[in-house]
Parts: C-alpha cells; structure tokens; sequence
C-alpha cells in the first residue's frame, strides 16, 4: 500500500536572544533595529522564530531590566527633589 504525502517546507529565521535584549534596553544603539525587526516579526508572513533556548536565555535579562528601570526612576526622583 502506498500513501501518497505532501510536505510543504517553509523556511524560517531565527531570532537570536540579542534582538531580544537589544529591544529592552532603549539605550542600546541597535534598539533601532531590533524593534524594527520585531515588528516585522508581528506580521503573518514573518517566516521568523525563537526557540525555547532563546527564551530560557533572555529569562534572566527581564528582571535585570526592571531592576535598571527602577533604578534609573530612582535617580530621576533623587534629582527632581534636589532641584
């Protein structure tokens, strides 16, 4: 018995966890191109993907960058009451 099949291959890019990091840190000279790239990354026909590594990668960089946020928020209040 033979079964006949049909496979499509859709090729695919894969964003590295860098685009990531470079996205969250708006000081970054490549943010630019990150978001640009992510935003591409949105539309349907992207034909891009991340792995679990990539997001077991850019774990540990979210709560760093809230911690910089805060940071940064703190300095921006110490320097607003000194005026």
């Amino acid at each position: 018995m033979e079964v006949a099949t049909t496979q499509t291959v859709i090729p695919l890019s894969m964003v590295d966890t860098n685009v990531f990091v470079y996205f969250l840190y708006d000081a970054s000279p490549q943010y630019p191109a990150a978001q640009a790239l992510l935003n591409q990354a949105r539309q349907p026909d992207a034909r891009l993907c991340i792995t679990p590594q990539v997001m077991t990668e850019l774990q540990p960089t979210i709560p760093l960058r809230l911690a910089v946020c805060e940071w940064r928020a703190t300095l921006a209040e110490r320097g607003s009451e000194a005026q």
